[in-house]
């Protein structure tokens, strides 16, 4: 077949690490690899490293506060205000209090591909947060965060006896993405006013933007040619050819083998109205099921259930992604931790809701309300993102970008993937064509190694390699650890 057909191929590393129970650096983890801050000053709280490559930077915040690092889609309120409840494209990042309840902070980003511009974005920022702190008095200063113009926003607030001052650092990253840091504290007078707004000074001096903004601008020859890529899915995208196998991968981190993943395309109707499926016409598109299970040393075992689905007219997508963490042996509770999360776009706009809750049954322990977001004109749905090797073999080694929605940091990132040629790799006999892919702004890129019909055979992520297998080795190799570990956390057959 021509090698500029259409195949199947595998997206990115970041799918590949998702769902394999590992927490990596795009969980939003604090590593510990930067260099501490600065002494603080005398009665300061001392600063531990933050980073996030996902969103591209990093600072110091306050060591031993309560932090929640999960990725959020709402304004997470402080003292009952929801600080974000206006702005739809909303991911929050972090949020931490001090052990004594006096002092919070919580980090968001803004991201639209259709952002307007950052001093008319400002504005109605401010105005929302005025309104939501139910207050008309605010403080507007213009501050340099190099070489962004940034601002600082500050309101104060009566809570009962006590005042609630807020700052707010608003940085324009690029031109599709705006980050804020709120710093929130109960002061009793103007010196512990003054002792706050050190606090807030010393956490937002230590911020570094990772990237330049400029590099968001080079983009956009990638971003041209991301837009044709959409252009021919959108046109010729039914008349893909799927083989519907089931292709399996081992897993190794660090060279020691931890588990396998499963991936299968195939051509499928789907109906989109769940409570009355006749209600509205099923559509014809590509469903991509992936299935994985990785295994922890002391018997931990994490399984994932994705099923993708996007039309053929590129106007509707669902995404299903269920992930399992089943206990080791001996547990008190062998019953499994399940996070769920779906997604579902028509058009334009995109709604993704999850929740978690202990064992198959049971009342979720989270359900947060989704918001629903634009995705701009350059987004690829995921089931498609993981056909992009094979739909640019034979290309030469220019960069194409799109927009995807990562399921892990919740929020669009740019997606970058380039064709490297031809190369031949040990332990496989014939040459295979080579892809590297970057999402969002992290340093380590993901090399993808495909037959020239598109079909992955290697793909290698840092420490995290994953290689093309039979199912009579998986099996063989993991059969015995997924069944005992399917039993013991009453895992559901797929």
């Amino acid at each position: 077949m021509n090698r500029r057909s259409w195949h199947c191929g595998l997206a990115w590393a970041g799918v590949l690490l998702a769902g394999t129970g590992k927490i990596h650096a795009q969980s939003g983890a604090v590593p510990p690899a930067l260099p501490p801050a600065s002494q603080p000053a005398a009665g300061a709280a001392p600063l531990t490293p933050y980073i996030d490559p996902a969103f591209g930077f990093e600072l110091q915040i306050p060591a031993g506060w309560v932090y929640d690092h999960t990725r959020f889609t709402e304004g997470r309120t402080y003292r009952g205000r929801d600080y974000f409840r206006d702005f739809k494209d909303t991911v929050g990042i972090l949020q931490g209090r001090s052990p004594d309840g006096h002092r919070a902070l919580q980090i968001n980003v803004f991201r639209n591909f259709a952002l307007k511009e950052f001093s008319d974005w400002a504005v109605s920022f401010g105005n929302a947060i005025a309104t939501s702190l139910r207050t008309q008095s605010g403080e507007w200063v213009t501050r340099r965060v190099p070489p962004r113009e940034a601002i600082v926003l500050t309101y104060t607030t009566q809570l009962g006896a006590s005042l609630v001052r807020t700052h707010y650092l608003c940085v324009p990253f690029d031109p599709t993405t705006i980050w804020v840091l709120v710093y929130s504290g109960t002061v009793a007078d103007d010196a512990e006013s003054q002792v706050l707004y050190h606090e807030f000074e010393q956490i937002t001096d230590s911020l570094r933007v990772l990237y330049d903004p400029q590099q968001i601008e080079r983009l956009t020859p990638a971003y041209d040619r991301g837009r044709a890529l959409l252009e021919r899915i959108r046109d010729q995208g039914s008349g893909i050819q799927l083989d519907g196998q089931i292709h399996y991968y081992e897993i190794s981190e660090q060279g020691k083998p931890v588990g396998y993943l499963s991936r299968q395309y195939l051509r499928e109707e789907f109906s989109f109205g769940e409570r009355n499926p006749r209600a509205r016409a099923a559509r014809e598109g590509l469903r991509v099921r992936e299935r994985s299970w990785r295994f922890g040393a002391d018997g931990t075992a994490w399984h994932t259930r994705l099923d993708l689905f996007s039309s053929f007219d590129r106007r509707s997508e669902h995404v299903e992604d269920w992930q399992r963490q089943v206990p080791p042996p001996g547990a008190a509770d062998p019953r499994a931790l399940l996070r769920v999360q779906q997604v579902t776009r028509e058009a334009d706009v995109l709604l993704a809701s999850f929740w978690t809750r202990i064992g198959e049954e049971g009342d979720p322990l989270s359900t947060p309300t989704p918001k629903p977001r634009s995705v701009g004109p350059v987004y690829l749905d995921q089931a498609w993102a993981r056909l992009l090797p094979g739909l640019l073999l034979g290309y030469s080694e220019e960069q194409h970008a799109v927009a995807v929605f990562n399921r892990e940091v919740r929020a669009l990132l740019v997606h970058v993937i380039t064709p490297k040629g031809e190369t031949r790799i040990d332990g496989y006999s014939e040459p295979v064509w080579v892809f590297e892919v970057r999402e969002g702004f992290v340093d380590l890129p993901t090399r993808l190694y495909t037959d020239d019909r598109g079909l992955l055979v290697r793909a290698e992520t840092g420490p995290v390699l994953l290689r093309k297998v039979s199912v009579d080795y998986i099996e063989k190799t993991y059969g015995p650890q997924r069944e005992a570990a399917r039993e013991r956390g009453g895992v559901p057959r797929d």
